[in-house]
């Protein structure tokens, strides 16, 4: 359903489309001991680097309202200008404010 890439640190995936609001909901992980970049596997046996399987870092389930800040940048400079970027989620890929 939802791949990412090995060397990943943080990521995230949209799981309403796949949700039941009537019954229970099950979250399954599979989480693969190798990468599927082969230059990768023989890259971390050849280093120090440990080749363990599992997740090592939290996971958490976030519940977002349809409309929310995705990412805000502040760019205050010294002459008092001020330089925003805002994304919010209902205009990702459409439009920017």
């Amino acid at each position: 359903m939802c791949r990412k890439a090995s060397w990943a640190y943080e990521f995230n995936f949209d799981i309403s489309a796949f949700l039941s609001y009537e019954h229970k909901n099950i979250l399954e992980v599979k989480v693969k001991k190798l990468s599927e970049n082969k230059s990768v596997n023989q890259a971390e046996l050849e280093s120090d680097f440990w080749n363990f399987g599992g997740i090592f870092r939290p996971v958490y389930l976030q519940i977002n309202p349809v409309e929310y800040i995705e990412h805000l940048d502040i760019d205050a400079g010294a002459d008092g200008t001020i330089k925003t970027d805002v994304a919010i989620s209902k205009y990702r890929n459409d439009k920017k404010l």
